[in-house]
């Protein structure tokens, strides 16, 4: 599970991957936003989809669009230091 940030646009992605590495699933992201992304935190948990699934849920208040025309991903958050900081704990 990971927390990424484009920088740009002060937007976070919160997402999972399981068939790639994160430098490989950053770069396929990047490519589809047009944006320069990093990584806030990984985490490696067995439970991915649920802890996914659980910071979809707590930030849903927070879900916005990617500036990027053409790219809807739904999966991009307007979250506040705090909320970073909070995603990235568990």
């Amino acid at each position: 599970m990971y927390l990424m940030e484009d920088s740009a646009n002060g937007v976070h992605k919160i997402g999972m991957t399981t068939k790639q590495t994160p430098a490989q699933r950053i770069q396929q992201v990047a490519g589809k936003s047009k944006s320069k992304l990093t990584y806030t935190c990984i985490i490696e948990t067995p439970k991915d989809a649920k802890l996914e699934g659980k910071l979809h849920e707590l930030f849903r208040g927070a879900k916005t669009a990617h500036p990027t025309s053409g790219y809807n991903s739904i999966e991009w958050f307007a979250l506040t230091t705090a909320q970073v900081a909070h995603a990235c704990s568990h």
